[in-house]
């Protein structure tokens, strides 16, 4: 088909862009998951799958500059998205990648000027921000962080007003006004598509997906029971005690091209193996100093989105600023740390899933003609003992798991090379439900 402006006008693109930690990966997943009821409905879902619009905004924002393998997949990733759109005849596209949130002006008017003259509608899905601070610390640490939970709370409701150093771009204070900032993402978006062409959506104050579907759907104006079929993964947690054992791991890894950390520990690891949809060891819990800045957080997101003029879907007394004394008075002081033993635990399934995952792309390697040295079997009891018998346990079982997932991030580098190829994924990898009850059920018997 030719692209023409004609073929364009008269269409509506809604660009949902934020804001994280509020629903976004459930409705990427269960709009895709329902892709082709959606376009016989006349919404289009550009890009193959979510991952191209993920490097379309990636493409449009200039992120991910120093990682050789993103730079190339990135590159004309969002003149792709904006030709499919401009392309296509359906009347509704839906683009939902939550860091446009922080895009600043410049990039707000290439988005704009690329699609012109279709008209824009912008998303924002706001939260309460009591359960997005535990979320939020979780994601930056299976991205990389190296921060643990209480330094995170404290630098939020502290932040210091010293400005930042160059290598200082992901201080916690610094990654939540970016990722949560709603009244200047509003200010930014507003600016240059009008405030009668913003929405905001409120996650439900129980938090039902199915509630902010339906409020999602009215939105974009389709029926919400055209979703029959459900998102295919829940965007599981992983719990206290596998984040801090991460966040131990990435202080031992060193640096990384982040499509190799993704590739091999927040993927494989964090979001499939230790993923869990209700962790027995608990979540990342706030203290009432944290619970009394959430409420003061709502209370400026509440007082900016009613002053702006957009359209809200939902209520914002989803956005709570008054102080539950029930709820406040069983906050903890200080947070409590995680269990040794079930970060033990963890470590010991993320040690044989490291191993497994370097036999796989040595094999590939030795399949492409690539001669590499054979991964040694690992006597896992024995490998326990030597922690439990360290002066820090958790310390010496995450200094195993860096020395190995950097093994394995090269082994990707290699094959990447060797392949030509843009993505990745570990054959087998299965869904992080099977996989750890796999590793839970070989772990077990190797105690006996």
């Amino acid at each position: 088909m030719v692209e023409t402006s004609a073929s364009v006008a008269g269409r509506v693109v809604f660009l949902h862009v934020g804001v994280m930690k509020t629903g976004t990966t459930y409705l990427q997943q269960l709009m895709y998951a329902n892709r082709d009821a959606l376009a016989a409905a006349g919404v289009l879902l550009p890009g193959q799958d979510w991952s191209r619009q993920v490097r379309a905004v990636q493409d449009l924002l200039h992120l991910s500059r120093l990682d050789p393998h993103v730079r190339t997949d990135k590159s004309g990733a969002w003149e792709e998205l904006a030709r499919e759109v401009r392309a296509s005849r359906l009347p509704v596209a839906v683009v939902s990648v939550e860091f446009l949130g922080g895009a600043h002006q410049r990039a707000i008017r290439r988005a704009v000027a690329s699609l012109a003259p279709a008209e824009f509608r912008v998303v924002l899905t706001v939260r309460d921000i009591a359960g997005v601070l535990p979320g939020l610390w979780q994601t930056q640490v299976h991205n990389g962080a190296r921060y643990g939970w209480p330094g995170f709370l404290h630098d939020v409701v502290h932040p210091r007003p010293v400005p930042r150093l160059p290598m200082q771009r992901h201080r916690p204070q610094d990654v939540f006004r970016r990722s949560q900032d709603v009244p200047a993402m509003l200010a930014r978006w507003s600016s240059v598509v009008g405030a009668d062409h913003v929405h905001v959506v409120t996650v439900p104050g129980g938090q039902d997906p199915a509630e902010l579907w339906q409020r999602f759907a009215a939105v974009i104006g389709v029926d919400p029971a055209l979703a029959t079929r459900s998102a295919p993964t829940s965007n599981a947690s992983i719990g206290l005690a596998a984040t801090e054992l991460l966040r131990r791991v990435n202080g031992h890894i060193g640096r990384l091209p982040p499509s190799e950390y993704n590739g091999t520990v927040k993927g494989p690891l964090a979001l499939r193996l230790l993923a869990d949809p209700a962790p027995a060891e608990g979540r990342a819990r706030l203290t009432p100093e944290g619970y009394d800045f959430a409420l003061r957080w709502n209370a400026r997101t509440r007082a900016a989105v009613a002053a702006s003029g957009v359209q809200v879907s939902g209520t914002l007394d989803d956005l709570p600023v008054v102080v539950e004394a029930r709820h406040r008075a069983g906050l903890p002081p200080v947070p409590p740390g995680p269990e040794p033993r079930r970060m033990l635990y963890d470590a010991a399934l993320a040690l044989r899933a490291l191993d497994r995952m370097q036999r796989r792309r040595r094999r590939r390697l030795a399949r492409l003609g690539i001669q590499v040295e054979p991964v040694e079997d690992r006597n896992l009891d024995a490998v326990r003992r030597r922690w439990e018998s360290a002066a820090d346990p958790v310390d010496a079982a995450a200094r195993d798991l860096a020395q190995v997932a950097r093994q394995a991030a090269l082994l990707l580098r290699r094959l990447r090379r060797a392949e030509g190829t843009g993505a990745l994924s570990d054959a087998g990898a299965g869904n992080g439900r099977s996989r750890r009850g796999r590793s839970s059920r070989s772990l077990r018997r190797s105690r006996r």
